[in-house]
């Protein structure tokens, strides 16, 4: 299949690629994209994950979940697909976004504070 950007994140036959700066190197390999969240039953880990990385705006964390429903619908076959809720996942994100947004200083300081909530290395 060809590459499908959407937003800065492109879809390649090997899983989601961020494309935007800060250059990252982020990069969620098709065989994970159903990893759960050790914190948040049934929602996805990496959607969760990268809601706290100060580096990505609203709209890159959006296109990340439109880009990560397009590749589960490439990559995951239909049986497995429910693995992970969507819905679970997004109402968990809308929070972490919530409380990303009410700091006052969205610094190194607060990511750190923010990994760490989420038991998150650097």
């Amino acid at each position: 299949m060809e590459n499908l950007q959407i937003g800065k994140w492109l879809i390649t036959n090997d899983g989601i690629e961020w494309t935007g700066v800060p250059f990252t190197g982020y990069y969620i390999n098709k065989e994970l994209l159903l990893k759960k969240s050790h914190d948040h039953k049934d929602a996805s880990d990496w959607l969760l994950h990268l809601a706290y990385k100060n580096w990505l705006t609203e709209q890159d964390i959006y296109a990340l979940n439109t880009a990560f429903m397009a590749a589960i619908e490439r990559f995951v076959p239909a049986y497995k697909q429910a693995k992970v809720s969507l819905a679970k996942t997004l109402d968990e994100q809308q929070k972490i976004i919530h409380y990303k947004n009410a700091l006052p200083n969205k610094g190194m300081v607060w990511q750190k504070l923010l990994d760490s909530l989420a038991g998150r290395e650097l």
